[in-house]
């Protein structure tokens, strides 16, 4: 194979490793986000009184769709970078 070929295909598998990364990090943030809003924790329990359990499921959700927000903004930003 020749050089440009090889950076190429570098390229591509960087993409989608990166692609399937960010899928996995949204849902597993969304996923924490319900663990979180469920938990009997005494911190959460706390910091969350007077709140009703649907007011803290979506502020949790909230908190995480911000941080896919920004983790999927890097990502944009970084893609230029793997295009050749």
């Amino acid at each position: 194979m020749r050089r440009a070929e090889l950076l190429l295909l570098f390229a591509l598998g960087a993409w989608s490793c990166g692609t399937v990364f960010m899928w996995q990090t949204a849902i597993r943030n969304f996923t924490i986000a319900e663990h979180v809003a469920t938990a009997e924790n005494d911190g959460v329990a706390e910091a969350a009184a007077g709140l009703q359990a649907s007011s803290l499921r979506e502020i949790a959700r909230y908190q995480a769709s911000e941080v896919n927000r920004l983790f999927f903004t890097g990502w944009g930003w970084a893609q230029p970078a793997l295009a050749p």
